[in-house]
């Protein structure tokens, strides 16, 4: 599965691809805006930014989630080096 933003509607969205279909589908389909984004190390998640901050949503749907109260760009999970866990804020 792939996650990128699109314009194509006129709005900026966030899609998901299946690579063995091609198959597309929007994450945000209440009409949140999204752009920037990136998956959770679990896969569970996509995490964007929109509409004043980061958020994330599950990849099966249902309701986003904020995370931050202020802008941010290109959001990413990082992963303890050392025991390969994800670091969640």
């Amino acid at each position: 599965m792939i996650a990128y933003d699109s314009q194509a509607t006129g709005k900026t969205e966030i899609w998901l691809v299946s690579v063995a279909t091609g198959t597309a589908r929007l994450l945000n389909p209440d009409g949140a805006p999204g752009f920037a984004p990136s998956w959770s190390h679990d896969g569970k998640w996509v995490y964007y930014c929109g509409h004043g901050g980061i958020w994330k949503r599950p990849v099966g749907g249902g309701p986003e989630e904020k995370i931050t109260s202020d802008a941010g760009f290109q959001p990413m999970e990082s992963a303890d080096l050392a025991t390969g866990r994800v670091n969640e804020l």
